[in-house]
């Protein structure tokens, strides 16, 4: 009913819930970054980072394994 009578004065409130949720959002990320002592720049730059730190590892890590496999063939040829 209220809608139907109301549509404006209903859509006005919708868009104020979702703006206010956003806007909450909003805060606690930054709440959160401040409580970490670091700039939005910075977050995102170390995020890029890590992400890059961690495709690395992987990286290394799967050379590691190769290089096992390929010594423990060439050990298993010489016997």
């Amino acid at each position: 009913y209220l809608f139907l009578r109301h549509t404006q004065l209903c859509s006005v409130f919708i868009l104020m819930s979702v703006m206010t949720v956003v806007l909450c959002l909003f805060l606690c990320f930054h709440l959160y970054i401040i409580s970490k002592n670091m700039t939005t720049n910075e977050f995102f730059k170390w995020k890029s980072v890590r992400r890059w730190h961690k495709k690395e590892k992987q990286k290394y890590e799967q050379s590691l394994q190769y290089r096992e496999v390929a010594d423990k063939k060439t050990n298993n040829i010489e016997s």
